[in-house]
């Protein structure tokens, strides 16, 4: 009896632990279900639609792409040029030349002019400084002044020192306003001398900075052309020169041989004469001692 009663209170246990239990899991499904969780939470958000409208997403596209091309620094770029006119006429093309600078807002910084002499003809250099925009239509003028011409153009880029010019310049101005309001500020005769001389220091600093940019700019506004202007009989002379050199030259070299050749003879001459003498001698002895024997 005692046994059944025991056996009897053990399932009654067992039955009560396993109807709590499903309780509890009840709950946990339910808590879980309703979407209260965190994990759900951020799930809901990041899946909640934008409400924006086709305008306004242009809209936001073109700011996005204004954002990443904010600045689109022009190129700076220094032209150089030379040129070299040929012609039988060099006072005439000369002339010209200048006139055709003029025409083209051009200015002359540097002018030369050889009459020439017995050698060679008269020749002409100019030194001009024309407008970038009306370079090649000047250098095309001027080409035409003479039958033959010789061209040459080269560029260099300067952008990059351009902009880290300006970027230096904005940084020292901004540091002497600074400088500037601390100076208003100072309250001793130490604080006083401090933001003076730093304020000296940063002019001049923008000084250079600010003499090295306008250079740049000024070499970017105008390009440089160099015209040599020169007599077509000049090339003939020279030529002539050359060949008239070359055959002095050889002759040079000839007599310079020669000379060579009878110092060497000169130098030699006692030498083979005291050999002879020798030489004569030893066979008199020679001679000599055979007879007597």
């Amino acid at each position: 009896m005692f046994t059944a009663s025991k056996s009897r209170l053990i399932i009654g246990v067992f039955i009560a632990t396993f109807a709590l239990s499903s309780c509890t899991s009840a709950d946990s499904q339910g808590v879980g279900g309703s979407g209260i969780g965190l994990g759900d939470s951020d799930a809901a958000i990041s899946a909640t639609p934008v409400d924006m409208s086709p305008m306004d997403m242009a809209n936001t596209g073109k700011a996005i792409a204004g954002a990443e091309f904010v600045s689109n620094p022009q190129q700076s770029v220094i032209r150089t040029g030379g040129l070299t006119l040929t012609t039988s006429n060099v006072t005439e093309v000369y002339e010209k030349a200048q006139v055709v600078i003029s025409e083209f807002n051009g200015r002359i910084e540097n002018s030369t002019f050889d009459v020439g002499s017995s050698n060679y003809g008269p020749t002409g250099y100019l030194t001009a400084r024309i407008p970038e925009a009306k370079f090649d239509a000047a250098l095309e003028a001027l080409s035409g002044l003479a039958k033959q011409s010789t061209v040459s153009v080269s560029s260099a880029d300067v952008t990059l020192q351009t902009i880290d010019l300006e970027a230096k310049l904005k940084a020292l101005t901004t540091s002497k306003d600074r400088l500037v309001e601390l100076l208003e500020q100072a309250s001793t005769t130490a604080d006083l001398i401090a933001a003076e001389q730093a304020l000296a220091a940063r002019q001049s600093e923008i000084d250079s900075y600010q003499s090295q940019l306008d250079y740049l700019s000024s070499q970017v506004a105008e390009s440089t052309l160099t015209i040599q202007i020169v007599d077509d009989s000049t090339s003939i002379t020279q030529g002539l020169r050359g060949i008239k050199e070359t055959m002095l030259q050889t002759a040079k070299s000839f007599l310079q041989a020669f000379e060579n050749v009878v110092i060497f003879i000169g130098t030699a001459i006692p030498w083979v004469i005291v050999f002879s003498i020798l030489l004569v001698t030893g066979r008199a002895i020679t001679r000599l001692i055979r007879r007597r024997q």
